[in-house]
């Protein structure tokens, strides 16, 4: 059955910024390639960076050279490489700071947004800022399935195609990585709850970011009808020109 896009029956309400959004997500998290493609190896990264955790924790040596196979070895595409080898270069410069930065980021007993500001902290007598994109990336260590990483561009995207509000327009600033992040999570519960409310099934933050990513990132499916592909071009790229 070929799937209908949203629009606007006689007896039914235009369809929100929402809609549009859950549709395309719903395209995309149905194709059969979705594990595949976008959710399967960045549980493989997770995994990496799990085993660096565990060697941390149980002051094992090797603790940097599974941090490292983490960062560099594939599947990882999910971060400037500049910016994560310029962190594990550091940590082996200084291994007793880069431990007192990983212990508090991946401190289980400590809530999110406080495990990402302290980690900050601890990476600032580096001379560096430590991103979003970077911390949330070694986050991952704590559980992919719920800490999905957080990549500005593909978020500031999807918050402006469905309405949902800017970090900054609640007043989070942009150096408040973990503010930042929670809104960014409270976003993925957002468009989980309302995605089953649709009858599209995202098991969890992973699929809900996969999903986003895959609106605001690709291009349209090559099996797709050609109104569709056109459709969905355009829809990627009028944003806030949406009402």
């Amino acid at each position: 059955m070929t799937e209908r896009r949203p629009g606007r029956p006689a007896s039914s309400p235009p369809p929100t910024r929402w809609d549009r959004f859950l549709y395309w997500a719903g395209r995309f998290r149905r194709d059969e390639s979705f594990d595949e493609t976008e959710r399967d190896y960045k549980i493989e990264v997770a995994e990496h960076l799990q085993a660096a955790k565990v060697a941390l924790f149980e002051d094992d040596p090797a603790w940097l050279d599974k941090l490292h196979y983490a960062i560099t070895a594939p599947p990882n595409n999910l971060t400037n490489w500049r910016e994560t080898q310029a962190f594990e270069a550091w940590c082996r410069l200084h291994p007793e700071n880069g431990k007192v930065a990983l212990r508090r980021l991946w401190d289980e007993d400590v809530a999110v947004a406080e495990r990402m500001d302290t980690f900050a902290e601890a990476v600032a007598p580096s001379g560096r800022l430590a991103r979003i994109a970077e911390t949330s990336f070694f986050h991952m260590a704590m559980d992919p399935h719920a800490f999905p990483i957080y990549r500005a561009t593909p978020v500031d995207k999807a918050l402006d195609l469905t309405g949902y509000p800017t970090p900054s327009e609640v007043g989070v600033k942009s150096g408040e990585l973990g503010r930042r992040y929670e809104h960014f999570l409270t976003f993925l519960d957002i468009m989980i709850k309302r995605a089953a409310n649709g009858g599209l099934e995202l098991r969890d933050r992973l699929d809900a970011q996969s999903a986003a990513w895959m609106v605001t990132q690709w291009p349209p499916l090559e099996y797709w009808s050609e109104t569709d592909r056109q459709a969905f071009s355009e829809y990627q790229g009028q944003g806030s020109l949406i009402r």
